[in-house]
């Protein structure tokens, strides 16, 4: 469920970024704002990680249009509408009822240290497991392949998404004391590297694509 309206969210502010006309990117603005409102109901991850990092690629689209030109802040408004209706009612009910936004835990007071066991496990699931063999090689190929192309719009987008939360899921199961036990189990970070698979799968496939 998280990875299909990431996927969604994500395509929707790719196609934004590639939008040549107000119009066609106000569709986008749509679906932006409803699927990534619907998606803050999925997983607590969707709210403390992947929202942050989605704020920062709409900033980044935003100033690409002004850039180009294009006149984007009359279009957004509604979509701004949209968002706020589907998540402020969600986040006003878990703070009224002191539901946490950790993984089945509170955020706050967790102690912060490194730990070499679930270093040394998350480096096994990256490097040994058969999920993650093939991906990280050929997405490393790619973007070798890509260079400067992968600092750009809209290919930036798709890269910077994928390798913050990556980089994020890493550093959380290293250094947060109530985590470490889930990254030796090997369970919260494969459930977070399959949320954003797709995009990975798919990215390869576009540029794959554009450079045949």
């Amino acid at each position: 469920v998280v990875a299909g309206h990431l996927f969604i969210v994500i395509a929707s502010l790719v196609r934004i970024a590639e939008a040549a006309e107000t119009n066609e990117a106000q569709r986008g603005w749509l679906l932006v704002s409803l699927t990534w409102g619907l998606l803050l109901f999925t997983k607590n991850e969707a709210t403390i990680l992947m929202s942050p990092l989605i704020v920062l690629l709409v900033i980044a689209i935003l100033v690409h249009q002004h850039g180009r030109g294009l006149r984007m802040q009359y279009s957004i408004m509604t979509p701004i509408c949209i968002f706020a209706l589907l998540s402020l009612p969600w986040m006003l009910f878990k703070w009224k009822h002191g539901m946490t936004f950790g993984n089945a835990k509170s955020v706050s007071g967790n102690d912060i240290y490194f730990d070499l066991i679930a270093f040394k496990s998350i480096v096994w699931q990256i490097t040994h497991e058969a999920n993650f063999l093939l991906l990280p090689f050929v997405l490393l190929l790619t973007i070798v392949r890509r260079g400067k192309a992968c600092l750009a719009l809209p290919d930036a987008l798709i890269i910077g998404f994928f390798l913050g939360i990556a980089i994020l899921q890493i550093g959380i199961f290293n250094f947060v004391g109530a985590l470490h036990n889930e990254a030796i189990l090997q369970t919260g970070l494969n459930r977070g590297f399959l949320q954003i698979t797709p995009l990975a799968v798919w990215w390869v496939a576009r540029a794959t694509e554009r450079r045949v």
